[in-house]
């Protein structure tokens, strides 16, 4: 396993644990801001809604299954320099963590 990988599956992993440890308390926020008694507001909610738990759980799954894939591909030197590209742009959204190198740079 590469550095690379290694460094993505970590995030990853942190990032569902996180996701799976917040989900009782997202639905309690959005309960309460549909209701009126949170001071969560209407573009809070709406974020809520659409980047909430179960889309950080599915984006995990994906970025799983799409590091599987480059795995497999990576037989082939040409293709590999694709995969490799791939897992480069996957771990973008990691670049502010310390572990991150520049080198990973899309």
């Amino acid at each position: 396993m590469s550095d690379l990988t290694e460094f993505l599956l970590t995030r990853i992993a942190e990032d569902e644990a996180v996701a799976r440890a917040l989900s009782s308390q997202e639905d309690y926020m959005l309960s309460q801001s549909f209701y009126g008694h949170s001071s969560v507001d209407a573009p809070v909610t709406a974020f809520m809604e659409r980047f909430g738990i179960a889309r950080v759980l599915a984006e995990c799954e994906s970025k799983r299954r799409i590091m599987e894939e480059c795995a497999d591909l990576a037989s082939s030197e040409d293709v590999y320099t694709h995969a490799d590209l791939i897992l480069h742009a996957l771990a973008l959204p990691y670049a502010d963590r310390p572990e991150y190198r520049e080198a990973w740079r899309p």
